[in-house]
């Protein structure tokens, strides 16, 4: 299924010297491009190379540069702070189309490669992946491009995977549909949303303190569930969509998203989730400029 995304968005990048430029565009990647090569901007002529620290899609050009705006505020009211670690939660690419265990189909394995060109601006340390087949071959093509094994941890896996042909696909969804609008409902296939959120939640604060880039490969409702457990709902209101069986998220096939642990306290927005000692910044929600073909 195609979404339908809207054409300009609001990025921050980090130049060479540690300092942030932010700007508008619709093609951030591209931008991104025409900064490294000297022609994206007056400040960052001379301060590449640059990388991306934060996308938000907007919607209209007038919106953006509103954004923008506060964006720029924001930045020069942030305090100094210590980042610890980055990571990248990853979903896999697209899946073949039955129960069980499916791997990735054609488009996926291109997601996928696509994902891990990307993802080689950063610097990536390690990669941890869900052990079904479809994020593995996902973590597989990544760590080919950036030269990196995976690992696997169970952490990871879906909220409910549907691997039993004695339930329907509707009864699946109509599950799906009820642990999502309830987040502390068991349901009959897998972990509730609440429980889902929190391990993933366990198994990423082991690497806080770590000062690393780590990709975690795993599952759109997975990723919903950590990022409802960190943000709250609020933030990820823009990803919510009406089906035929109720509510959901979506996130899209090798969709990035990426948060930065920090030590120092931030001001308050609507990025950023505290707890007593850390900050957790997201920087990219739902990302796909880098795919070729964008898919559900």
């Amino acid at each position: 299924m195609q979404e339908n995304i809207s054409p300009w968005w609001v990025y921050i990048i980090e130049c060479k010297d540690k300092t942030l430029y932010t700007g508008i565009s619709t093609n951030v990647l591209a931008r991104i491009e025409k900064h490294n090569a000297g022609l994206g901007a007056k400040y960052t002529k001379y301060r590449g190379p640059v990388i991306l620290r934060y996308s938000e899609n907007i919607g209209t050009k007038s919106d953006a540069t509103k954004r923008e705006i506060n964006k720029k505020t924001e930045n020069s009211s942030t305090t100094h702070r210590d980042a610890m670690t980055t990571i990248y939660l990853i979903r896999h690419g697209q899946k073949l189309p039955h129960s069980g265990n499916p791997g990735l189909t054609e488009v996926g394995f291109q997601q996928a490669h696509e994902t891990g060109l990307f993802l080689q601006q950063f610097p990536i340390t390690e990669i941890i992946s869900s052990p079904f087949k479809r994020t593995v071959e996902t973590a597989t093509k990544i760590g080919e491009v950036l030269k990196l094994e995976h690992s696997l941890h169970d952490a990871l896996v879906e909220r409910m995977n549907w691997n039993d042909d004695s339930i329907t696909k509707a009864q699946f969804f109509q599950e799906w549909s009820k642990s999502t609008a309830d987040r502390n409902y068991s349901p009959k296939l897998g972990d509730s949303s609440a429980k889902t959120g929190q391990r993933m939640h366990d198994l990423i604060s082991q690497k806080e303190h770590q000062n690393q880039h780590v990709v975690f490969v795993t599952h759109g409702g997975a990723i919903v569930d950590y990022l409802r457990t960190l943000f709250g709902d609020e933030k990820l209101e823009i990803l919510k969509k009406k089906y035929a069986e109720g509510f959901d998220y979506t996130m899209l096939n090798c969709s990035v998203n990426k948060i930065t642990f920090t030590e120092d306290s931030l001001p308050q927005s609507d990025i950023i989730a505290h707890s007593e000692k850390v900050s957790a910044e997201l920087e990219l929600l739902n990302f796909t400029t880098h795919l070729s073909e964008i898919s559900e």
